[in-house]
C-alpha cells in the first residue's frame, strides 16, 4: 500500500517583504519578492493601477517636483504643480493648467504648507514663494530702500532736529523694517515737508511715517498712510502728541533660499541652506517677517558642532520636532521669546528626512512615517520603531534600503494614502536619477510591499488621489484602473524554501494555487528545488487543464490542483528537501489574486516513479 500523501499548506501570504536574511529561516507566508502586488484580507493582488490625468497648459517635457492641495479659510481649493521653471496651477477647469509664476530654477523637490491663507512654498534653492488663489510671488516683503525727503516749510509748531523713515504694510499687516532715515531737518516754529515717500510693490497696501523726537534717536508713529500711492505728507505734529509705537527693527526678510516651510503655533519655520543647522521662525501670523539674529525672539541653532544637517521639520501632537541626520530635537516655547531646542537630543541616531514623512493613525493616534539615512520608521514623539525590520513578522527590508541612492535620499516622498491604509514612500535606487519605485506600509496590517510606480508627489484632490510624474513626462496620473496608463502591470511573487523534507528527500508530486482571475490568462508559475536557480515551469496557458477545468477559459475563481508537470506537458518527478514557488505575470488589464499555494508530497521512499504517476492521474480524473 501506497504512502499516504503529506501537505503543506502554506498560510496566507500576508507577511510583507523579507529580500535580507536567510530564505530558509523565514516564515512560510513571508515573500522574498512583491512587486505590484497589494494586500488584502485573504492574500495578495494586483495593485491598482493609474490614469492620465489631464494636463492641458503644462510644458512638454518635466518631472513634476511639488504637488499640492491649497485650502483657503473661505473653502476655495487649489491644485498647484511644480514643473520645469514654472508654478502652474489647475484654473475653473477640470485639467487645465496656467502658468501663475515663471523664472525658477528647475530640478529641486518642493516643500508646502499653509498660513494665513497663503500655500507657502520652498526648495531651498528658489527664493520662498507664496500663493494667495490669485497670484504666486515671493514671500518677502523688501523693505523700502530710499529715505523720504524733507523740506522746511511754512510757519508751524515744529522746533529742533529731527529725522524721519518709512515701512512697508502687507494688507494682512506685516509691517518691514524701516528704510534709510531722512537727513536731519532743523526748523525755527515751522511745519516740515515731507516728499519722495517710497511706495511698495503689490504686496503693500499701506505705509507708515516714523519721525524722531527733536534732537533724538528713537522713531515714533507720526501717521499711517493707507494707501501705496500718496507720496507727500506735511508734519506740523509736536514731540508730545506723536505716537508711542517704536519702529521696528526686528521685521527682516525671510532667508531668500529657505527650505522646509513648516507651520507650528502659527509661526513659520525655515531651514536656511546657507547655515543648514540654523533653525528660523517668522513673526506669529506674519510669514513675510522674520526674525533673523541668534537669541532671545530670533533663530536658534540645532545641535551646534554635531557636523549635522538639519533634514527635516515637523509639528507632532502639539509639539515641534527637528529632524538632523542622525538626531531628533524637540522645540520647546510658544512665544518668540522662550522658542529653543533642548540641548540634548531625543535620539542620537535617527532622524527623518522632510518630504519622506507623512502623518498616519494606526488606531492609537498619529505617528510620523519616514525614511532615515539607516531605514523606515515611525515616530510617535518619544521613540522610533523600525518598520523595515520586524522578524516576528518575516519583514526585512535591509537590502532595498541600502540599494538606495544615499546621496538622493532628500528626494524620497511620503505620502498617506487613507482610503488603503497606506504609507507610500518614492525612493531612488542607486544608477537612476530619479524616483523609480515605492515602498507600501499597509500600517492597519503591518504589512510591506513593493510597486515600481515612477513618482514625486502626491494628492488628494476632489476625492481622487493623483500623483506627479518623477519623469519628464509633465505628466499627473489619478491612482485608479487595471493598467498603467495603458501599459500592462508586472505582477510577481516569490515565496521563501519551505524545508518541507526535514532533511530527508521527497517527492513533491503535486501543487494547488488558490487564485481569481478576469480572464484568459498566461502567467508564469515556476518551481525551484534544492537551491537550484533552474526553474521548472508549470505552463499555465490557455487550454492547460486546472484541476477539473480548462484554466483560464473563464472569468471567475480557480481553486484547483494539478500534478508538476513542465512546460509542454511532460510530468516532473521532482525530488528534494526544499520547494519554493514563483508566479509571474504581465497581462494588460489581468489582475490576479493569490490567496495561497497547497504542495502535496511523500517520502521517495514510499514513492515509486509509477507510484507517482498513477497518483497524479488519479487526481486529475484520468
Amino acid at each position: 500500500m501506497r504512502e499516504k500523501l503529506q501537505i503543506f499548506k502554506c498560510p496566507k501570504p500576508i507577511g510583507g517583504i523579507n529580500n535580507t536574511d536567510d530564505e530558509m529561516s523565514l516564515p512560510p507566508n513571508a515573500l522574498v519578492d512583491l512587486l505590484n502586488m497589494d494586500f488584502d484580507r485573504s492574500g495578495v493582488k494586483t495593485r491598482d493601477g493609474y490614469t492620465a490625468y489631464s494636463t492641458s497648459g503644462l510644458p512638454a517635457t518635466s518631472p513634476e517636483m511639488g504637488l499640492y492641495s491649497f485650502k483657503k479659510s473661505n473653502g476655495n481649493e487649489y491644485l498647484l504643480g511644480i514643473f520645469n521653471t514654472a508654478v502652474y496651477v489647475e484654473g475653473v477647469a477640470v485639467g487645465i493648467f496656467a502658468s501663475v509664476m515663471s523664472g525658477l530654477t528647475a530640478g529641486y523637490p518642493w516643500s508646502w504648507t499653509t498660513l494665513t491663507d497663503f500655500a507657502i512654498g520652498g526648495d531651498g534653492v528658489n527664493k520662498l514663494i507664496k500663493y494667495d488663489g490669485s497670484v504666486c510671488k515671493n514671500l518677502e516683503i523688501v523693505a523700502p530702500i530710499a529715505a523720504p525727503v524733507t523740506v522746511l516749510g511754512a510757519a508751524g509748531s515744529l522746533v529742533g532736529a529731527y529725522q524721519y523713515c518709512v515701512t512697508f504694510v502687507s494688507a494682512k499687516g506685516a509691517e518691514t523694517n524701516a528704510s534709510p532715515s531722512s537727513t536731519i531737518i532743523s526748523p525755527s516754529s515751522q511745519q516740515i515737508d515731507v516728499s519722495n515717500i517710497p511706495t511698495g510693490g503689490t504686496d503693500v497696501s499701506k505705509r507708515k511715517l516714523y519721525r524722531s523726537l527733536a534732537g533724538g534717536s528713537l522713531f515714533y508713529l507720526l501717521s499711517t498712510i493707507n494707501d501705496n500711492t500718496t507720496t507727500t505728507y506735511t508734519d506740523d505734529t509736536t514731540d508730545a502728541n506723536l505716537g508711542t509705537d517704536l519702529v521696528p527693527n526686528t521685521h527682516d526678510t525671510p532667508p531668500s533660499d529657505g527650505k522646509f516651510p513648516t507651520v507650528y503655533k502659527e509661526f513659520l519655520f525655515v531651514v536656511d541652506p546657507t547655515y543648514p543647522t540654523r533653525l528660523y521662525f517668522s513673526h506669529q501670523s506674519y510669514p513675510e517677517i522674520f526674525y533673523t539674529a541668534e537669541g532671545t525672539g530670533y533663530y536658534m541653532t540645532v545641535g551646534l558642532n554635531d557636523g549635522e544637517d538639519i533634514i527635516g521639520i515637523r509639528p507632532l501632537k502639539g509639539s515641534l520636532y527637528v529632524f538632523k541626520e542622525r538626531s531628533t530635537w524637540p522645540v520647546l516655547g510658544d512665544t518668540p521669546d522662550d522658542l529653543r531646542t533642548t540641548n540634548q537630543a531625543l535620539t542620537s541616531s535617527i532622524g527623518l528626512y522632510h518630504n519622506s514623512m507623512a502623518y498616519v493613525d494606526r488606531g492609537g493616534g498619529e505617528v510620523l512615517a519616514g525614511l532615515s539615512r539607516h531605514g523606515l520608521y515611525a515616530f510617535d514623539g518619544y521613540s522610533y520603531w523600525n518598520i523595515g525590520f520586524q522578524p516576528d513578522r518575516g519583514i526585512n527590508v535591509s537590502a532595498l534600503i541600502d540599494g538606495l541612492d544615499k546621496a538622493q535620499l532628500h528626494k524620497a516622498r511620503g505620502f498617506n494614502h487613507i482610503k488603503d491604509n497606506q504609507y507610500r514612500l518614492s525612493v531612488m535606487e542607486a544608477g537612476y536619477s530619479y524616483n523609480n519605485k515605492e515602498i507600501v506600509w499597509d500600517y492597519k496590517n503591518n504589512q510591506i510591499t513593493v510597486f515600481d510606480i515612477k513618482r514625486n508627489s502626491m494628492v488628494e484632490w476632489n476625492s481622487n488621489t493623483l500623483f506627479g510624474s518623477s519623469q519628464s513626462d509633465s505628466r499627473i496620473h489619478q491612482i485608479g484602473g487595471l493598467n498603467d496608463n495603458g501599459v500592462a502591470i508586472t505582477q510577481t511573487i516569490e515565496f521563501p524554501w519551505w524545508p518541507l523534507g526535514d532533511n530527508e528527500e521527497m517527492v513533491f508530486e503535486q501543487i494547488s494555487v488558490d487564485t481569481t482571475l478576469r480572464g484568459n490568462y498566461s502567467p508564469t508559475f515556476n518551481i525551484y528545488v534544492d537551491g537550484v536557480t533552474t526553474a521548472h515551469q508549470i505552463n499555465l496557458a490557455s487550454g492547460f487543464t486546472w484541476g477539473s477545468v480548462a484554466w483560464a477559459t473563464a472569468a471567475g475563481n480557480y481553486r484547483a490542483k494539478t500534478g508538476l508537470r513542465a512546460v509542454g506537458g511532460d510530468y516532473v518527478h521532482l525530488e528534494g528537501i526544499s520547494l519554493k514557488c514563483r508566479l509571474t505575470h504581465s497581462g494588460l488589464n489581468q489582475p490576479i489574486t493569490i490567496n495561497g499555494i497547497t504542495v502535496y508530497y511523500a517520502p521517495t521512499d514510499k514513492l515509486s516513479g509509477a507510484d507517482v504517476d498513477s497518483t497524479i492521474l488519479q487526481i486529475m480524473g484520468v
